[in-house]
């Protein structure tokens, strides 16, 4: 199965979970029947996050692994994709809520740099959403921040400093308009398995007249295409 993850082969995943069950049934260990099963859980979590975006399985099965914790880092794991499966909602406060609650973890573990991943997406998706956030730390989404006041010069500036990411080629998108940073973007998104994201550069794709036919066969495709 961790196979099939590293290769995004999702559904052969879901296709391989009658016979997990079946093995762990048979096993007679019970910890390591409810060790496997749980990392089964966060595994099938980020499968129907990233690839399916089926946001109500993947709530199901993260408040079940949160009642049957095997570990911190685990637990945050689930509190990031429950915070992940909120990001397009119109209100981003519960998917906010959730991503802080897996920070306060985060820190308790001295995990700096899953802090500093999860205040990107908290940063992200307020900005994109006109949330208001007393401070702002990471430099793509200041930049952001201000093309989404009007300040478009002074967010280009500060996005000429940064690397290029799916995020800076998606926030590039939004102040110019411009269909190439928004292909590139979801392009980016795809190589790394995360429809979930893939979603942001593919609704302005949409809203830019971009052929629907050959976004969908993109985004559902996983695969990088060489756009006109």
């Amino acid at each position: 199965m961790y196979v099939h993850y590293q290769e995004l082969n999702f559904y052969k995943i879901i296709a391989l979970l009658p016979k997990l069950k079946v093995k762990l049934d048979q096993n007679q260990n019970s910890y390591i029947q409810t060790s496997l099963k749980m990392r089964t859980n966060y595994l099938l979590q980020n499968v129907y996050l990233r690839n399916i975006c089926d946001f109500k399985k993947v709530r199901e099965l993260a408040h079940e692994a949160l009642k049957n914790p095997i570990g911190k880092r685990f637990d945050a794991v689930s509190y990031v994709n429950l915070g992940d499966s909120h990001i397009h909602d119109e209100d981003p406060t519960q998917a906010v809520q959730y991503l802080e609650k897996s920070i306060e973890l985060y820190k308790e573990l001295g995990l700096g740099f899953a802090v500093n991943w999860m205040q990107n997406k908290i940063e992200l998706i307020s900005i994109r959403r006109g949330r208001k956030l007393d401070q702002i730390y990471i430099d793509h989404n200041i930049a952001f921040n201000h093309i989404m006041n009007g300040e478009k010069e002074k967010g280009l500036a500060l996005l000429d400093k940064v690397d290029v990411t799916p995020d800076t080629l998606y926030i590039k998108g939004m102040v110019t308009d411009n269909r190439d940073y928004f292909w590139k973007s979801l392009n980016g998104y795809l190589k790394r398995g995360d429809r979930l994201y893939g979603l942001l550069p593919v609704q302005e794709l949409k809203r830019l007249g971009e052929n629907e036919e050959m976004i969908n066969m993109v985004y559902n495709n996983l695969k990088e295409v060489k756009y006109a």
